[in-house]
């Protein structure tokens, strides 16, 4: 499930230009992000992660210093993950209007530790100047090393907060 740090974090919020980019919605400033997992269910059953028989990624909070997140086009975010991560997953569409972002995506079989993964994602969310708000959310089927396929939905709240100007 690893699929979506790196969605949520790599291929949504990226890129730091010097000058803030006035065609951006969020500043260029100092920012703090935070990922959690929100739901987690196996067959409709919900689940807590240590109940869970894959790995997956850890709650955080991170100081991001100082940058302007930057939302990319579906071909800069299928870039910069191709290049960044060891998922296959791509995006098919990602859509802004006003502050609303969404999008879609698709990630290829993948195994870890005895485990295939295959599924869609999505990401909903917004933005403003000083701060982002996304679901990233991922339905799958998880074939398991013991020939179960179970059918897997998580979603995660990833927020990026702006905590100052840069040097403030």
């Amino acid at each position: 499930m690893r699929h979506m740090s790196v969605l949520a974090g790599i291929m949504l919020l990226g890129g730091c230009t010097l000058p803030d980019d006035p065609g951006n919605v969020p500043l260029r400033g100092h920012w703090e992000s935070s990922f959690r997992l929100v739901a987690l269910t196996i067959d409709d059953r919900s689940i807590m992660r240590d109940e869970a028989p894959f790995a997956l990624p850890a709650d955080k909070t991170e100081d991001k210093g100082c940058f302007e997140p930057r939302i990319k086009t579906v071909d800069e975010a299928n870039a910069t993950m191709g290049s960044a991560s060891k998922v296959n997953c791509r995006f098919e569409s990602l859509d802004r209007d006003g502050g609303q972002i969404v999008g879609r995506g698709r990630c290829e079989p993948q195994a870890k530790q005895g485990v295939t993964i295959n599924g869609t994602f999505t990401v909903t969310g917004e933005e403003a100047a000083d701060r982002i708000k996304a679901i990233p959310s991922i339905d799958a089927f998880a074939h398991l090393p013991d020939g179960q396929t179970v059918r897997v939905h998580t979603a995660f709240a990833l927020t990026f907060n702006r905590l100052g100007d840069c040097g403030a």
